[in-house]
């Protein structure tokens, strides 16, 4: 009975039970009892991942064709911009060279309002943009019209990136954008172009280098961290200083005086005002006869002295300070040439002294009012 009912089992494809029922003894008869459904699935099963196979390859394709589109639109943006960039330079250097013949022909007006009308990212660093921009920085200092001169002195500064630091102060470059940029009211700028200057410049051992520094950068109170990066500058002056004076005790009186004011003013900010007060006695004991010397040294001695607490000398001090801005800024002179100063020095000499003489009028006769 059991040989009969495996005989028929086996017949109809079914596990016999004469042996033990394994995964795959059990699959295989499962098949074979169910060849179509078996067929059909594995059939579609079949076409499934084949129609997956052939969507996933064309996602792939077409994934690739999007990303090389937008490869090649980069590609053409990048050259269109380029291109864009270079007619706006050429454009640039046509308006920059142009500016120069006007200039050339004495029409600075117009020079002036061409380059205002000149796109300021186009305009790159060269001797001749250095050139125009340092003429027209000055022609609108002197004007008073200190909006147009900083954007002038911002410029030279770009213009500048490839000036080495020595005709950076040869040409004054450290000296004039300063109190234009403080006149202006942009603190931001005139601080950017403190970094600038220290940066450019803070290395050079050239003494003069380093007195243009102080007189630039320290026009307006500055950070300790500043003061601490040029601190090191004291030095160098100041064996300079000693050299020149060994070598021309009767001479050199007008780079003496500057010297000596650059120490005292640093040395001011330093927090050291006795010896503040010496390097400003000392300047004004070189007498000088350039007025626009004396005018930056009373007022930085007078602030000395108040700090140092002496303050009948420091009212003394601004007393002088005030007789000079007065001189120099007499309503006789033509208003378009109002910051020059009677010709005594040049414009940012009398620019400089003035601010400092407003800071050293409030600090002393602000302090005065109180008391």
């Amino acid at each position: 009975n059991g040989l009969a009912m495996d005989l028929r089992r086996f017949i109809e494809n079914e596990p016999v039970m004469a042996r033990p029922p394994g995964r795959i003894y059990l699959f295989k008869k499962f098949v074979r009892r169910n060849r179509l459904a078996v067929a059909s699935t594995a059939g579609i099963a079949a076409a499934l991942v084949l129609g997956l196979g052939l969507a996933y390859a064309s996602y792939l394709g077409e994934r690739e064709a999007k990303l090389e589109q937008a490869r090649l639109r980069q590609v053409a943006e990048t050259a269109r911009v380029n291109e864009e960039k270079l007619r706006g330079n050429a454009s640039a250097r046509e308006n920059i060279a142009q500016v120069a013949v006007l200039m050339s022909e004495g029409k600075t007006e117009e020079a002036d309002a061409r380059l205002r009308n000149t796109p300021l990212a186009t305009i790159e660093p060269s001797l001749e943009a250095a050139n125009v921009l340092r003429s027209l920085g000055g022609w609108n200092a002197m004007r008073g019209r200190w909006k147009q001169a900083s954007e002038c002195y911002l410029l030279l500064i770009q213009a500048n990136l490839l000036s080495r630091p020595e005709q950076i102060v040869t040409n004054n470059d450290l000296i004039a954008p300063a109190p234009a940029l403080v006149e202006n009211g942009n603190m931001q700028d005139f601080q950017q172009f403190r970094e600038w200057a220290l940066t450019r410049c803070g290395d050079s051992a050239d003494a003069m280098t380093a007195v243009q520094l102080i007189q630039s950068t320290l026009l307006v109170p500055a950070d300790p961290d500043f003061l601490r990066r040029l601190e090191p500058l004291k030095a160098n002056i100041e064996r300079y200083h000693q050299e020149k004076l060994r070598s021309h005790p009767s001479g050199d009186r007008f780079l003496g005086a500057w010297r000596a004011w650059a120490l005292c003013l640093l040395e001011y900010r330093l927090g050291d005002f006795e010896k503040s007060v010496e390097w400003g006695r000392a300047a004004l004991n070189f007498r000088d006869p350039m007025l626009g010397v004396s005018a930056v040294i009373h007022p930085v001695l007078a602030m000395a002295l108040h700090a140092a607490g002496q303050p009948a000398e420091a009212r003394a001090e601004l007393e002088k300070a005030q007789e000079l801005m007065q001189y120099a800024y007499t309503p006789e002179l033509a208003p378009a040439y109002e910051p020059v100063g009677r010709g005594q020095g040049n414009w940012w000499d009398w620019v400089l002294a003035k601010i400092l003489f407003r800071e050293a009028e409030t600090l002393i006769q602000g302090k005065a009012a109180t008391e």
